[in-house]
């Protein structure tokens, strides 16, 4: 199978220049492609550094509104309860709730500066618990503010739900 320029140029941004085939000759066919590739703009360049979690490998993302994934390792921000997601929640404007939560923490942890202060425990999922400093600020107290997360251990489930 032969990989052109246009199938590259399709999928990803394109070299300003046109790509000469005959510079990839001597190597393999998945060997040329990965050199092709690599002259292309870097998609990441424009990626979030803290993307929302998909269904792909979890190294570096956001989960949702109070848990995140840092470099293979599960965290889960302490102090906070942030809306549910998916079926877990228990009504539609949870659901709404946990999306704007959701990336309002990625809007955060994006600010920079993040930093994580282990309370050197997990909660019962086996998340490591932290406090979560940025740029922004302490993570905590702005997402309780903005109406994102309920301080942590007040039992109210339906919290998100009632008008």
């Amino acid at each position: 199978m032969k990989y052109s320029a246009k199938i590259i140029c399709e999928t990803f941004p394109c070299l300003s220049k046109p790509i000469d085939p005959a510079r990839f000759r001597h190597i393999g066919l998945s060997a040329s492609l990965a050199a092709l590739l690599s002259l292309l703009p870097s998609a990441e360049a424009n990626a979030s550094q803290w993307p929302i979690c998909g269904a792909e490998r979890r190294i570096t993302c956001v989960v949702d509104g109070d848990t995140f994934w840092h470099d293979r390792v599960k965290y889960r921000i302490a102090d906070i309860d942030a809306p549910e997601s998916g079926e877990r929640a228990q009504c539609e404007d949870e659901r709404i709730l946990a999306g704007l939560a959701t990336q309002r923490l990625k809007e955060l942890l994006d600010s920079g500066g993040v930093q994580l202060r282990s309370l050197n425990r997990e909660d019962r999922y086996g998340r490591v618990l932290v406090r979560v400093l940025t740029n922004s600020g302490d993570v905590s107290p702005l997402m309780i503010s903005e109406g994102l997360a309920a301080p942590f251990g007040k039992p109210d489930r339906g919290r998100w739900c009632r008008p």
